[in-house]
């Protein structure tokens, strides 16, 4: 399941992305639902992919469990995202605004937990955490990475485009 939410996630991207360039080929016309429905699928995977991987990384003491057990889990799972992608559909910015907020805070998540990874193997300091209070320093330059990568992306967009409107602005 998690290989067909990467696919289609592919697929809708360069679709839309074809887009972009007049009398380029493209198999449908893109549509912000379907992109924000790929992409709560591809957030899905990214997740149950990352969590173990970063588990097996940093922690002395890690299970090699699946992180979804049964298809009733991943059923659930799904339910969650289909009623999150449907409070965004509904723009109502009662739900807009707080769930804006959960999607960047998610983005760093994902974000400081990659770094912090990346920090832990040029370290070499692989599987010699016990405790979040001393992976903590890890944590947080893993953090300021992610902060980092954001500030770069940003000013170059600043530096392309002479706004922090973006390009469609």
């Amino acid at each position: 399941m998690l290989a067909f939410f990467l696919v289609a996630f592919g697929i809708d991207g360069v679709n839309s992305y074809l887009h972009f360039f007049p009398n380029a080929p493209s198999l449908y016309t893109p549509q912000n639902w379907l992109r924000l429905v790929t992409g709560t699928g591809m957030g899905i995977g990214m997740g149950a992919m990352l969590l173990p991987v970063f588990n097996q990384t940093v922690w002395q003491s890690w299970s090699g469990e699946k992180l979804l057990t049964s298809w009733r889990q991943l059923g659930e799972i799904l339910l969650i995202a289909a009623v999150a992608d449907l409070a965004v559909l509904s723009n109502n910015p009662l739900l807009l605004y707080p769930l804006a907020l959960l999607s960047a805070l998610t983005v760093m998540v994902l974000l400081s937990m990659i770094y912090a990874m990346v920090w832990v193997m040029l370290s070499k300091s692989e599987n010699r955490f016990a405790s979040l209070r001393g992976l903590s320093t890890v944590l947080v330059a893993g953090f300021a990475t992610a902060l980092s990568q954001i500030a770069v992306m940003d000013i170059a967009r600043y530096l392309l485009t002479g706004t922090w409107k973006g390009f469609f602005s």
